[in-house]
């Protein structure tokens, strides 16, 4: 493996972003089980949780197009890795610049790589310097250099050239994973296999606050209260560690959670306009389903949208409503980071020890792997390399690497 075939877009990943180049049996990377060496005490039973999942590209070849799948972005979900085009199962799209295809698993899952299946009979050769894309939230942009930089992205750019298979390991939550090319050509892939599991308390949690457009304030409720019942609210976003009542998380059934147990709710469960959004015990009915598109908007039951009722000052209260597209009913996902941090480096980030050394550059974040900086490509971060996993501490890329010259004398 060398540094070329994948380098890790730090800046907005949670945890570590390692690219590998695995054979068919995904074995060889890290600790040699195609994972980290703590992959299986961390994540036990993976599986690819694309197939049957809902895939679409920037657009596709209409040319030449064998059964049964053709070009069509389902044909790298099939579940037949095989890459040869005229047996009809692999995705192409036309020549263009920063083709994409992206898979919606249905619901938010714990992650832990993506493997990409290039075609195989001929033109590997276009499959080549690509990013991964990993959200919760729907991608914003085409354009892959804004899409790296949205806020609850985790992305990696590869370099080289996909294989049979290329492994790139996320160890995230996510829901929208995409693959775009960073350049112009066409994109076709035999197969995208997403294994990750739905056992979230296994694996690292994305956590995150919503930010509402309108001023700025955050969605969440009273002190530390847990009642049911208790009404959801916009307050002035925390800044200190542990405030719990804004740490909301994305599960694979589309709930928001608070405090793990406890869910948005829409009261009475009736959809109507003005039904308060209060905390109940989750239950797994349509008034906790939720969905935050790419226009802003959080759509429930009855398609009806959460909104900031009353005065629309701190403390006002969220209801569901009619969506209409107005700033108090469009809100912006923040990842938290360690317990501190959201976003850029803000109030109250700390560094994580390994990248203090007086040359820290931004907040840092820990994926139970291993430790690292936001920022990608400083010498001085190249710290010591781990003779026992063959680890380079920053960005936990493979010390054994002629494409890592600035680590070059930190080699086992």
């Amino acid at each position: 493996m060398s540094l070329e075939d994948g380098e890790p877009v730090m800046k907005n990943v949670l945890g570590a972003m390692a690219v590998c180049m695995l054979g068919a049996a995904l074995a060889g990377c890290g600790g040699g089980d195609g994972l980290s060496t703590s992959s299986e005490a961390m994540w036990g039973t993976l599986t690819d949780l694309a197939p049957g999942k809902t895939a679409t590209q920037s657009s596709t070849y209409p040319y030449s197009n064998p059964p049964p799948y053709g070009a069509q972005a389902i044909a790298a979900i099939d579940g037949n890795t095989d890459g040869w085009w005229p047996d009809g199962s692999v995705s192409h799209t036309n020549y263009e610049t920063h083709p994409w295809w992206q898979v919606d698993l249905g619901g938010s899952y714990a992650i832990k790589y993506v493997a990409i299946w290039n075609r195989s009979d001929c033109c590997s050769e276009r499959l080549t310097d690509f990013f991964v894309f990993v959200s919760d939230f729907p991608f914003t942009s085409s354009d892959p250099l804004v899409v790296k930089d949205q806020p609850t992205v985790h992305a990696t750019h590869v370099y080289g050239t996909a294989g049979y298979p290329t492994a790139v390991t996320v160890s995230t939550y996510g829901r929208y994973v995409r693959i775009q090319l960073a350049g112009t050509n066409s994109l076709h892939m035999a197969e995208v296999q997403v294994f990750g599991t739905t056992q979230t308390d296994e694996a690292v949690s994305n956590l995150y606050r919503l930010k509402t457009q309108l001023s700025g304030d955050c969605v969440g409720v009273t002190g530390s209260s847990r009642n049911a019942g208790t009404q959801v609210q916009t307050q002035s976003c925390a800044i200190a560690p542990g405030e719990a009542h804004q740490n909301l998380e994305i599960t694979a059934a589309r709930e928001i959670r608070l405090y793990g147990s406890m869910c948005l709710d829409a009261a009475d469960g009736a959809g109507n306009n003005g039904d308060a959004i209060i905390l109940w015990p989750c239950h797994g009915g349509p008034n906790q389903k939720w969905e935050l598109g790419a226009d802003g908007l959080i759509r429930g039951i009855n398609g009806r949208c959460i909104t900031i009722g009353g005065s629309l000052q701190q403390g006002s209260p969220l209801v569901l409503w009619d969506c209409y597209g107005g700033t108090q009913q469009k809100w912006t996902p923040e990842m938290k980071y360690d317990g501190a941090c959201f976003g850029a480096c803000g109030p109250g980030c700390q560094p994580w020890s390994v990248c203090d050394a007086g040359v820290h550059l931004g907040c840092y974040v820990h994926d139970g792997d291993c430790k690292v900086c936001e920022q990608y490509g400083d010498v001085a971060k190249c710290m010591a390399c781990s003779t026992a996993q063959g680890f380079w501490q920053y960005g936990c890329v493979d010390c054994n690497s002629s494409g890592a010259p600035e680590c070059s004398s930190l080699l086992p």
